[in-house]
């Protein structure tokens, strides 16, 4: 069966840079930690843990008890939202429209108690640009990251943090504007301020490192790419057998990476090195294992063992199954991997009750109108046009187009000269 190979895996590609560019939680920032002690620790910690639902349903409960002893206008009420927003947003419902108004009220509170240009204020104006990137309104979003990288530039004293991590969500959002050269330039920036205020080996230079590797390869630079997850790879330092979960999570993009220059065997050596570390470390069932088969699983695909990748895919859904329950929205992208194996095995049915399983969890999490959600329609669309169901498939392409017009607008997308 012929078909071309990005169709079916470029849900996993959105997905899967989209996880690294964005931080894993807010709650831990410097500004957050200068005001002790947070009036919400335990969603603090949950959120670590990933466990995003019990974070959202403990944090309403702490937010009525707060109210109750500070009012709800107080900056106590505010701080425990943000960790609400963040448990919603991180939990995959960024398209509920509770979140988006504690979203608002966050930054009203703190926008009156502290100013508009407060480290505080800036991380509440930051969890609103955020959600407007997990609902898809990325020209939105990346008007917001602008104007909070230009109060944090502009604040006294500059925190080099902060502006740091302002340019890497700005190049975030252009990369899911298909800004490539953009979003290079902009993780660029983001480098050069924390190599300016921590040094060129800092441990804290990984994640920036990593995140460049994103544009580059979407413009066709898989030979800078790889420089940059070397020299990440260098910084962490991971001894054979001794490799850490950031080493492993390292190793593995260099998989992908070796993957993408046609090498697989190079590539399936090091990501299978990345799993079973992860595996001694963590155990065969951990969340962090189920994130290195997904890649390992493309690995397979692209050299055509469809029945090898079926497998990784299908361990990787249990483990997140068992992990998140069957309806969490972070089992879009394994869903849609398992879908694109099946289809390439010639299981058709196997392959659409997959992917339009992939559909109803992207529009339920970000809305009908998402990006998560016109991938999803454009993989579904594939499948109903092989079975005959053409006039279906080209409604189901038409909508895609539509929701990414409305995200990007009718632009040229930036690509290699």
């Amino acid at each position: 069966m012929s078909r071309p190979l990005g169709a079916s895996v470029l849900f996993l590609a959105a997905a899967f840079s989209g996880s690294l560019a964005l931080a894993r939680t807010q709650s831990d920032s410097p500004a957050s930690q200068a005001l002790s002690p947070h009036p919400f620790e335990d969603g603090r910690r949950l959120i670590a843990e990933l466990k995003y639902a019990e974070a959202a349903e403990q944090g309403r409960k702490r937010l009525i008890e707060v109210e109750a002893q500070k009012g709800p206008g107080s900056l106590e009420a505010a701080r425990v939202i943000d960790i609400i927003v963040d448990a919603v947003r991180l939990g995959g419902r960024a398209g509920i429209a509770e979140v988006t108004a504690l979203a608002d009220r966050a930054v009203e509170i703190k926008t009156r108690l502290l100013g508009p240009s407060s480290t505080q204020t800036l991380l509440s104006r930051r969890n609103q640009a955020l959600l407007l990137s997990a609902q898809g309104k990325q020209k939105e979003a990346g008007l917001a990251f602008e104007q909070i990288l230009k109060a944090a530039e502009e604040a006294v004293p500059q925190d080099p943090e902060i502006v740091g991590r302002s340019w890497s969500d700005l190049a975030s959002s252009q990369y899911r504007q298909s800004k490539y050269r953009e979003a290079k330039a902009s993780y660029e920036k983001a480098l050069a301020t924390y190599e300016a205020a921590w040094g060129p080996a800092d441990r804290r230079l990984i994640g920036t490192l990593r995140n460049l590797t994103l544009p580059l390869v979407a413009l066709s630079d898989v030979a800078g790419a790889i420089a940059y997850i070397q020299r990440a790879i260098e910084i962490a330092n991971p001894a054979p057998g001794e490799e850490t979960a950031e080493a492993a999570d390292l190793l593995s993009e260099f998989g992908r990476l070796e993957a993408l220059n046609g090498r697989y065997d190079e590539a399936t050596a090091l990501q299978t090195r990345a799993l079973e570390a992860l595996e001694r470390r963590l155990g065969p069932d951990h969340l962090d294992v189920a994130a290195v088969l997904r890649p390992l699983a493309v690995t397979w695909f692209r050299k055509g063992d469809y029945a090898k990748s079926r497998d990784l895919n299908l361990r990787a859904l249990a483990i997140l199954e068992r992990a998140l329950g069957p309806d969490s929205p972070r089992l879009q992208t394994a869903i849609n991997n398992l879908g694109a194996s099946y289809a390439e095995l010639g299981q058709l049915d196997e392959a659409r009750a997959h992917y339009q399983r992939a559909l109803t969890m992207a529009e339920g999490a970000s809305g009908q109108n998402s990006s998560p959600v016109a991938l999803a329609l454009q993989n579904l669309a594939t499948i109903l046009a092989e079975t005959s169901n053409r006039a279906e498939a080209l409604r189901l392409l038409e909508r895609s187009l539509n929701i990414e017009l409305a995200a990007k607008g009718p632009q040229t997308q930036d690509v290699a000269a």
